[in-house]
């Protein structure tokens, strides 16, 4: 059990989560928007998910698809068409959030653009994920997660001294950004308690590259020192670095301290005076000892004296990852039913909370799933709803 937490207890906000109540509208597309209304979602907020009749851009990428969308309900609807975008503005009415990654243009041809919005629900939190932002040169342009690792300098800097540019696996940017757009709604939310005003926020992507970068800085005399991977990308240093073992798998040691560094030198034999001496000659003597030992060997060793290490995970361990048995005990792996895939295992949540805890309702929605009991919601009938799906303005799961 974690400080704090009290499994006995039985209020009814434990079962709703620190954000029920608060319902928000997704209009983003890929993955930075979208992962940000599923953070909301997993925390009790209502996320609808406002997508075109043919469904988000991602959807063909199912399962990525299926990584940032839980929790949500989906209406499938053409904003092109004047009936669908009374049901956007009539969505909008009823909102706390209104969250979209769209080009701004894209979005104010639309009509949802935060001027509409504003004028339709004046208390609306407008959240805006853009590529450079809505000012300066680079405004007008779109992007994808590499474009901004290239544009921040990140894929250059993970190559290696003297190295090509490489990509970063995964999705760094994207999901940062996520993060950061999640965490800005909350503080919206708390100012618009305290004061009963909306705000528009916008969340550039190309900026959270420089978050990686923070350490860099310019003085009057130049730039300051930069951490650059070693040519063979194992490391910054020979403390802070991935070995080979014997068996070729790799162990990863982080000793940003003197005092570990010594630690870790007479663990493995060595006279801890050695930590003062040149890099690349600790690198050889370190690499020599450490494929003496498999790396399972050296990781029993090496923790039992203290020493932040761990065996780098190879790749294709999903299934592994996703059944870390220290994941599954803190609830950071969940597991539901899909319609499509069925037993369904990812990630989980984030955040504990002791007296709210966060929880999921619904699996990744299918396209349109929720449209009918949306619009019932908004005050169609069947008939008008029927009438719509004719027309092509909504569409209904199948």
């Amino acid at each position: 059990m974690e400080r704090g937490e009290d499994h006995n207890q039985t209020s009814v906000a434990a079962h709703r989560g620190p954000l029920a109540g608060i319902r928000s509208v997704d209009c983003g597309m890929f993955a930075a928007g979208p992962y940000a209304a599923m953070l909301l979602s997993d925390l009790g907020a209502d996320v609808i998910k406002v997508e075109p009749p043919e469904g988000d851009t991602m959807r063909p990428t199912e399962k990525a698809f299926a990584g940032v969308q839980r929790g949500k309900r989906s209406i499938a609807v053409d904003l092109k068409t004047p009936e669908g975008l009374r049901i956007f503005y009539q969505l909008a009415a009823r909102a706390d959030i209104v969250q979209h990654n769209l080009r701004l243009e894209v979005a104010q041809r639309l009509g949802i653009g935060y001027d509409k919005v504003r004028e339709i629900n004046p208390r609306i939190i407008y959240c805006h994920g853009t590529g450079f932002g809505s000012r300066g040169p680079l405004r007008n342009i779109g992007g994808f997660e590499m474009n901004y690792q290239a544009h921040g300098g990140l894929e250059s800097a993970q190559a290696g001294e003297g190295n090509s540019p490489v990509l970063i696996c995964g999705a760094p940017m994207d999901l940062f950004t996520a993060m950061e757009a999640a965490a800005a709604i909350l503080m919206a939310l708390r100012w618009r308690d305290e004061t009963g005003e909306g705000q528009y926020l916008e969340i550039p992507q190309f900026a959270t590259a420089f978050v990686f970068e923070s350490q860099q800085y310019i003085t009057s005399t130049g730039p300051g020192p930069r951490f650059t991977l070693d040519s063979q990308q194992t490391g910054l240093g020979p403390f802070y670095r991935i070995y080979e073992a014997a068996d070729g798998r790799w162990i990863c040691i982080a000793c940003p301290d003197r005092q570990t560094q010594e630690r870790l030198l007479s663990a493995l034999g060595l006279d801890p005076a050695l930590h003062t001496h040149e890099r690349q000659t600790l690198e050889r003597e370190l690499q020599t000892k450490f494929r003496a030992r498999d790396a399972a060997a050296w990781l029993q060793s090496l923790q039992s004296s203290g020493i932040p290490c761990e065996i780098a995970a190879e790749t294709g361990t999903v299934e592994k990852i996703l059944s870390d048995p220290q994941a599954l005990e803190r609830g950071r792996v969940v597991e539901y039913d899909h319609p499509i895939y069925g037993r369904l295992r990812q990630t989980g949540h984030l955040m504990r909370f002791s007296r709210t805890p966060a929880h999921i309702d619904r699996p990744p929605p299918l396209c349109g799933q929720h449209t009918r009991e949306v619009m019932r919601e908004l005050g169609y009938d069947n008939e008008q709803i029927a009438q719509l799906a004719g027309k092509g303005v909504v569409r209904m799961a199948e």
